[in-house]
């Protein structure tokens, strides 16, 4: 089609036309962005409840930071304070992501009790492991559960004793097969929380990522 003056007016070269594709174009972008947006992932940190054995105590703080390249890393810092001459502190840490419906994508779990021993001579009394976690797993992650036992042992003649608290290294097994079975499921079912929030469950400590 050409106007009076032999040019052509196809829809290519339309002014209005193309101010109208830009105008759609960026409101697509916007679009995009927002919905990107949404489900992005920020970092989230959380803390178990501390535990007070005699004169000592100790916890876990566990951080999950997404990476650019769609990936991320899980740092786990378990610290103790036993006060007693000749004690010291066990930490046995576990973290769980799962997606929506419950299912765990990743676990990371560590036991804490010599790095602990060690460190507290030189008054460091924390320790702290990281994991790398995969693109898929955090992509498909919606929330972040952690859990942390904690422990005093002491030297008798020697050997080390346990005061009271953990059985054994890695006694995390039972507690992470009843939570997974009976606790679990009706907390990624029923509970409305929204992306950010703090779920309790007993000494199981949660967060909604998404």
């Amino acid at each position: 089609m050409y106007d009076q003056h032999g040019n052509n007016r196809s829809c290519a070269r339309s002014p209005r036309l193309r101010h109208g594709l830009l105008a759609m174009y960026a409101s697509l972008c916007l679009i995009t962005i927002v919905a990107h947006g949404a489900v992005a992932m920020e970092r989230v940190e959380l803390s178990t409840p501390v535990s007070r054995i005699g004169d000592g105590d100790g916890g876990l703080t566990a951080s999950l930071q997404p990476a650019a390249e769609g990936g991320g890393t899980l740092e786990m810092t378990a610290w103790a304070s036993p006060r007693l001459l000749g004690d010291y502190a066990q930490t046995n840490a576990v973290a769980l992501l799962t997606d929506d419906r419950g299912v765990i994508l990743q676990q990371a779990a560590f036991s804490c009790r010599r790095f602990v021993q060690k460190l507290a001579q030189r008054g460091n009394n924390a320790c702290r492991n990281s994991y790398k976690v995969g693109r898929d797993a955090l992509q498909h992650a919606s929330y972040l559960f952690i859990f942390n036992t904690f422990c005093i042992w002491q030297e008798v003649n020697g050997t080390p004793t346990r005061v009271a608290g953990c059985v054994a290294e890695g006694d995390t097994v039972e507690q992470i097969t009843a939570f997974v079975a009976q606790t679990l499921p009706g907390l990624v079912k029923n509970s409305p929380v929204a992306a950010g929030d703090v779920i309790t469950a007993g000494d199981w400590r949660g967060a909604r990522l998404r």
